[in-house]
């Protein structure tokens, strides 16, 4: 963090040895970070005294870039990015597709939600799917569009939902973590395949009574941390 004003630091920092370097400095708050799959950026969510929303930083240095105000997420080999955004109350969401290196906007699709969310969308890694997630109190909806924003199908819990969900690379798959059936607060941990038709299929029970809210997957879909 940056003492001046409690503010924070972005960096990268080689994990076997000393060496790091700051990409961005001075944001009043960062939610999430990720690496493009080739490697070249960071997106981070985050706000800074002139804005907030997504932005790309160059890994080997150069200024942060604006991409949109909304949640970031990573399209093929991250030279896309996806911002999702939605004003309080609307029953509408807006999905763009961004250049990650020059922020030029390419396209943009319509999605309908509740009014009363902020949706949280990501892709399957052919950008085939859009697995659309919204939480209200314990409940949750995960839904599937295409590439146009149509739905397909969504899965509902009013009561016992997902905390929170990611696709599994090289697949149209997405695992999830549910509230535990026996009701304690632990997850069980679950696996969906998306058919072909876009319909969520059946899932399968990966873990039980799982002591954790967190989970992350490898590139390659193989591992889970």
């Amino acid at each position: 963090a940056s003492t001046r004003l409690c503010k924070l630091d972005v960096l990268v920092k080689d994990v076997a040895g000393p060496g790091s370097a700051v990409l961005a400095r001075d944001a009043i708050n960062v939610w999430s970070t990720g690496w493009t799959g080739d490697d070249r950026y960071i997106v981070i969510d985050a706000s800074f005294d002139e804005d907030w929303g997504c932005y790309s930083i160059p890994v080997l240095g150069g200024q942060r870039r604006h991409l949109r105000r909304g949640a970031c997420a990573q399209l093929g080999n991250g030279d896309t990015t996806l911002v999702t955004w939605a004003n309080p109350g609307d029953t509408l969401a807006w999905i763009r597709r961004v250049g990650t290196a020059t922020g030029a906007l390419y396209d943009s699709v319509s999605i309908s939600i509740a009014g009363d969310a902020f949706p949280v969308v990501k892709p399957t890694s052919d950008g085939r799917w859009l697995i659309i997630g919204e939480w209200r109190g314990r409940g949750s909806t995960i839904t599937i569009a295409d590439r146009a924003g149509e739905i397909r199908d969504s899965l509902v819990s009013q009561v016992a939902g997902y905390w929170t969900f990611d696709p599994v690379p090289g697949s149209h798959t997405f695992i999830g973590l549910s509230d535990d059936i026996t009701g304690r607060s632990l997850a069980t941990l679950l696996r969906h395949p998306i058919d072909e038709d876009g319909s969520i299929g059946r899932a399968d029970t990966l873990i039980r009574q799982f002591d954790s809210d967190q989970t992350m997957i490898s590139r390659n879909g193989d591992l889970l941390i």
